[in-house]
């Protein structure tokens, strides 16, 4: 069901369930939902990154974990779960924030964590350590991602002329989209 309605999902909605999620598993006192939101699938354990001031990670693995979480990359962040690269500086909008973080490493040290505004990059307060969590609710593992193109394939061959090209396009997006774990609305 995701994969089909992934486009028509809104971004926010799934930010604020995926925080209950989160907020249910942690052992929150108290949560508030629908019915149909309480009896809808959800994953049983969302991944989540907790990056602290002092501690060393490979940026290359840092920036597929932030993918693989749903964030889309960017030259700069334009809103929640996205994040940019720029040299040793990893600019992060998490999820549940009002504001991106900074890290900025000394080769794969984190050496200071700090939040800014958005639009004028003016540091606001400096952090031990930040929580990421995940801006997807979709988690395939590789052979998840294989099993599914190849149903997606097999489908594929039973349709036939011009009336199916449109099936066959979203077909494509949808194997496209698993490819890069990228369920989020655009």
């Amino acid at each position: 069901e995701l994969l089909l309605t992934s486009r028509a999902r809104s971004k926010d909605t799934e930010f604020k369930r995926i925080k209950g999620i989160i907020k249910a598993q942690t052992g929150a006192d108290i949560i508030v939902a629908t019915l149909p939101s309480i009896l809808g699938l959800y994953p049983t354990n969302l991944g989540i990154l907790t990056l602290k001031k002092g501690d060393e990670y490979d940026i290359n693995l840092l920036e597929q974990a932030l993918v693989e979480l749903g964030y889309k990359k960017g030259d700069l962040t334009s809103g929640t779960g996205t994040f940019a690269r720029r040299g040793d500086i990893f600019d992060i909008h998490p999820i549940g924030e009002q504001n991106p973080v900074r890290l900025d490493f000394f080769g794969d040290e984190v050496e200071r964590i700090k939040v800014f505004e958005e639009g004028s990059s003016k540091s606001l307060t400096n952090l031990d350590s930040v929580l990421v969590m995940p801006a997807t609710e979709m988690f395939l593992t590789d052979e998840d991602i294989k099993e599914v193109s190849s149903l997606i394939d097999g489908e594929l061959k039973s349709y036939t002329g011009k009336k199916n090209e449109r099936f066959k396009e979203f077909a494509e997006e949808v194997k496209a989209n698993l490819a890069v774990r990228n369920f989020s609305a655009t």
